[in-house]
C-alpha cells in the first residue's frame, strides 16, 4: 500500500511539472503576413477576430494589438507581422 501511494505521489509530481514546463514555453504565433509595399506609411489593420505584432519583437500575444503601422523610407519596403487569433 505504502509502495502504490509513493508511485501515485511521483506519477502526480511528473505530470505537474511537465504541465509546468509546456506552460513556461511562449506561444507561438498562429500566422505571420509579409507584407511589401511602397514607399512610406503602411497601415496594418485585423478586421476580425485577430490580435498582431510586428515581427521583430519577442512573439507575445499578451502586447500584440488590433492595428499598428510601420514606416519605410528605402527603395523597397517590406515587413513581418505574428498574428494570434483571439479566442
Amino acid at each position: 500500500m505504502k509502495r502504490r501511494a509513493i508511485r501515485g505521489v511521483i506519477v502526480v509530481g511528473l505530470v505537474a511539472l511537465g504541465w509546468a514546463a509546456g506552460r513556461a514555453q511562449a506561444p507561438a504565433s498562429d500566422f505571420t503576413l509579409r507584407i511589401e509595399g511602397p514607399t512610406g506609411r503602411t497601415n496594418i489593420v485585423c478586421v476580425r477576430g485577430c490580435v498582431l505584432q510586428f515581427s521583430r519583437y519577442k512573439e507575445d500575444p499578451a502586447t500584440a494589438t488590433q492595428s499598428f503601422w510601420y514606416e519605410c523610407s528605402g527603395p523597397q519596403c517590406g515587413a513581418e507581422v505574428n498574428g494570434w487569433v483571439k479566442r
